[in-house]
C-alpha cells in the first residue's frame, strides 16, 4: 500500500508519493533489428477462453503455434507466438485478440513494445501449459535465444496477506 500526500498553491497542485515496489525482470516483444514476436497477456479470464481466442486469431490472421503459460495465478496467462512480425502486425493481433488484458495492451502500444513478466513475482511463477499447433504460413522463426532483450521493471510489491 503506498502513501500520496499534495499541496495545492493557487491553480498549482504538487503531490509526492510512495509505494513498495518488486524488481521484476520481463522479456520484451522487440528483436534486434526491428521484428518482433508477438505476446499475449490475459488476466481473469479461464483458459478455454485463451485457448479459444487464440485459436480465433490463428485462424484469421495466420499467427503460427502459441505457447501458453501461466503467470501463477489462477485464470492469468501469458502466450508467445516465436515468429518474426512487424510492429503493425503486432497490434493489429492484439486489437483483435478477445480477452486481452485492456491495461496491459495499451502501454503495450504507448511503448512501442510488449513486456511480460518472466521472474518469480510473490512466489508466483510462469509455467508452461501448451503449445497450440497450428501452420507456420512460411513464418520466419525465432529461436528461444533470441529473446535476449529483456528489461527490468517495478510493479507494486504486494503482499497478498503476508507481512
Amino acid at each position: 500500500m503506498g502513501h500520496s500526500w499534495s499541496l495545492s498553491v493557487g491553480p498549482h497542485r504538487f503531490m509526492v508519493g510512495y509505494a513498495r515496489t518488486e524488481r521484476i525482470l520481463g522479456i520484451t516483444s522487440r528483436l534486434d533489428n526491428g521484428p518482433h514476436v508477438l505476446m499475449w497477456d490475459f488476466d481473469g479470464v479461464d483458459l478455454v477462453d485463451v485457448e479459444t481466442a487464440i485459436r480465433y486469431v490463428q485462424e484469421i490472421l495466420h499467427v503460427g503455434t502459441v505457447h501458453v503459460f501461466t503467470s501463477g495465478q489462477p485464470q492469468h496467462f501469458h502466450a508467445y507466438a516465436l515468429y518474426r512480425f512487424d510492429w503493425p502486425f503486432v497490434i493489429r493481433v492484439l486489437a483483435i485478440t478477445p480477452f486481452v488484458d485492456t491495461a496491459w495492451f495499451k502501454f503495450s502500444v504507448m511503448r512501442d513494445y510488449c513486456t511480460l513478466r518472466f521472474s518469480d513475482k510473490d512466489d508466483r511463477a510462469i509455467s508452461f501449459i501448451e503449445s497450440l499447433e497450428a501452420a507456420d504460413y512460411h513464418l520466419k522463426p525465432v529461436h528461444p535465444s533470441e529473446l535476449k532483450l529483456v528489461v527490468y521493471y517495478t510493479t507494486d510489491a504486494r503482499n497478498h496477506g503476508r507481512e
